[in-house]
């Protein structure tokens, strides 16, 4: 059984086992002190902002869900005694116009990117661990929403563009069901 130190520890009893999980809300180190081949991990990468628009004429896209990479109840992986650098990404900061995407994740050479950032106006959301959505206007047609990362998330929506008095916008993407379990 693997030992290690790092981040939030907590136990819980789960299929006849008990399992210490090691939680990071914020960049860290796992300190495996003896190692193992039981480690299973579950990465979530920082969600993009959506986008902002102060114009009745415009529309602003939802931002994307972070990426998520995972093996549990898959195979696990091994780890050998030593330090293991955590990463955190953190979400997207508000802004005005197109959103920011959010930050990735990143254990054992694994990362789990950020989503995307929402379009504003006439900006298409951006690529990321999950899209985020596109945008539209009065005055163009609408924005598609960004693309999601194969096996940990999904495209952003595309706006909606009818006419100069009806048009709105995509929301982000999400986790796909694949990359959760």
């Amino acid at each position: 059984m693997t030992k290690a130190t790092g981040g939030s520890i907590s136990y819980i009893w789960d299929a006849g086992k008990l399992w210490r999980l090691h939680r990071f809300s914020s960049d860290g180190t796992l300190t495996v002190t003896e190692g193992g081949a039981d480690i299973e991990y579950f990465l979530v990468g920082g969600g993009g902002s959506g986008g902002r628009t102060s114009s009745s004429a415009t529309s602003a896209g939802g931002g994307g869900g972070g990426g998520v990479l995972t093996n549990t109840g898959g195979t696990a992986i091994t780890l050998a005694p030593g330090a293991y650098p955590i990463t955190v990404g953190v979400g997207g900061a508000g802004t005005t116009g197109a959103g920011n995407s959010g930050g990735n994740s990143t254990f054992n050479g694994l990362s789990a990117i950020g989503g995307g950032g929402g379009g504003a106006g006439s900006t298409a959301g951006k690529s990321g661990g999950s899209g985020g959505g596109g945008s539209s206007s009065s005055t163009s047609s609408a924005r598609v929403g960004g693309a999601g990362t194969a096996g940990q998330g999904n495209n952003g929506a595309t706006g909606s563009y009818t006419s100069s008095t009806q048009h709105s916008a995509g929301g982000g993407g999400g986790a796909s069901a694949s990359a959760v379990g």
